[in-house]
């Protein structure tokens, strides 16, 4: 079902891409979400019950979420994960290319 976005089979990788643009001549936005590098291969929320996945909000201030404890999305879905410091730091070495 998601073939098209493995990008490495041992161990099992897979590339989804997700692009933000400016609707033309407006000031709303989009996106699209598709597979590996073909846009043309489109990721749908049918393919979403194949991946353990959660979506929050977008957040434009980082480091002042991240001292709101209480209601920082982030910080939540570290709780809910049991998210470890050494786990995070593994996470942050990975690296993330944006086209």
């Amino acid at each position: 079902m998601l073939s098209d976005a493995t990008i490495v089979a041992n161990p099992t990788t897979l590339r989804l891409t997700y692009q933000f643009y400016p609707i033309p001549n407006t000031n709303k936005y989009m996106y699209t979400i598709f597979q590996g590098d073909h846009s043309e291969i489109q990721f749908s929320h049918n393919h979403r019950k194949f991946l353990n996945i959660k979506v929050i909000n977008g957040i434009r201030d980082v480091e002042n979420e991240m001292k709101n404890t209480g209601k920082s999305p982030i910080n939540k879905l570290l709780r809910q994960f049991e998210i470890d410091k050494e786990g995070l730091e593994e996470i942050a070495k990975i690296k993330i290319t944006v086209h």
